[in-house]
Parts: structure tokens; C-alpha cells; sequence
């Protein structure tokens, strides 16, 4: 691929590595989601851990924080609300390859929800209850593998998908805040999704 003056168009610079392109069909790339998409007939939970900060993990506010974060406590009832659930939102089609879930935590069910406008706008996730209309697409995320080896992945809001051209904007742990930024490296940005037991709190009640 070449500009106006036949140079090779490169990503970043113009050593051979990053001026070679290849044009593959859209069957041939990884659609297959790195985790279980839970529906009516079965919910399966995860911990969305970090990479780039080893032992700490998304949970939703607390306290007078309104804004998910992350914590590393190793207490069983604050890991507990870091469980979270995927439903399928919007399946891939011709004119979109991505697939969108949305992200629900699995004490309350309340959705992650998207409230920026762009990338590095500060904190930007907060949760709701039920999905308004209108604002659909605040409620929906996609993934994208990492240049790693390990099984790490981007989380990428739908509104900024389509940012860059050949960076991510990619949701990024930054001293507990999460907020996005563009990126093609790992580190912060990266996030693994692990399989988390959970069970609700069973309720008891009298018999009469």
C-alpha cells in the first residue's frame, strides 16, 4: 500500500516490519470471544483482572465513589463483587466485524456504562440498572487481542472503536482510575478474563 509518491505507508515508522501488509478474508480472523457469553440458560462469571498490575481487578463503586475501579483486596466479600457477566448486545454483520456485550455485574446485574465523549477524559464507568433508550450504545463493549503471547486482551467501548486507524482505544487501569486511552502495547491496558465461583447470598425464610 502506497501513498501519492509511492512510498510504502508504514505504522509507525518505515523499516520493512511495519511497512508489509496482508489482506486476509474477515473468516479467517478470531471472532470467538475469550470468554462464555452467558444467556437464559446459563450465566458464567469472571474477574477481569489487570496485567500490567498484577492482583488487582475491576469492581464497581463503593462507598462515595461513583466511578467503577479496582481493587487488590484479598477479602472474600469485596472479590466477590468483582464478579462480572457477559451478555451478547450486537452480533457481528457485513457492515461491522465486532460483536458488543455488555458487561453485567453479577451481585446487583447492573451494566457497565460508558460516559465519555473520548480517550483520556478521566474516569468514564459508572453502572445503571437498566438500559435506556437511546444511549444503547454506552452500554456496549468489544475486545481485541494484545500483541502478547498470553491470552491478554483490550476492553474497547463501542463509541471509540473507530478512533484510530492503527491504535486501540483500549480501557486502562491508571492508579486505580479506569479510563481509556489510545494504545498498542499491554501493560495497563491489557486485561485477562478469569473464571470467578460465585453464588448469591441464599435467602431463608420460615415456613408456615
Amino acid at each position: 500500500i502506497c501513498n501519492a509518491n509511492a512510498n510504502a505507508l508504514g505504522l509507525s515508522n518505515t523499516s520493512n516490519a511495519h511497512s508489509q501488509w496482508k489482506f486476509v478474508h474477515p473468516s479467517t480472523l478470531d471472532k470467538k470471544a475469550p470468554f462464555t457469553v452467558s444467556d437464559n440458560d446459563k450465566t458464567v462469571y469472571y474477574n477481569i483482572n489487570s496485567v500490567g498490575s498484577p492482583g488487582y481487578y475491576i469492581v464497581p463503586p463503593s462507598g462515595n465513589n461513583t466511578n467503577a475501579t479496582t481493587s487488590n483486596s484479598t477479602d472474600d466479600n469485596v472479590i466477590k463483587t468483582g464478579a462480572w457477566y457477559f451478555e451478547m448486545a450486537q452480533e457481528a454483520n457485513e457492515t461491522d466485524w465486532c460483536s458488543y456485550y455488555h458487561i453485567r455485574n453479577a451481585e446487583t446485574g447492573k451494566y457497565l456504562y460508558f460516559t465519555k465523549e473520548d480517550n483520556n477524559a478521566g474516569a468514564c464507568l459508572i453502572m445503571k440498572e437498566t438500559i435506556e433508550s437511546g444511549n444503547e450504545d454506552r452500554y456496549m463493549f468489544t475486545w481485541a487481542k494484545t500483541a502478547a503471547t498470553e491470552a491478554n486482551y483490550y476492553i474497547i467501548p463501542k463509541l471509540l472503536k473507530d478512533k484510530s486507524l492503527n491504535k486501540f482505544s483500549a480501557l486502562q487501569r491508571d492508579n486505580g482510575t479506569l479510563k481509556t486511552n489510545l494504545t498498542r502495547g499491554a501493560g495497563n491496558y491489557a486485561w485477562t478474563f478469569v473464571s470467578a465461583p460465585f453464588c448469591l447470598d441464599p435467602v431463608i425464610t420460615q415456613a408456615v
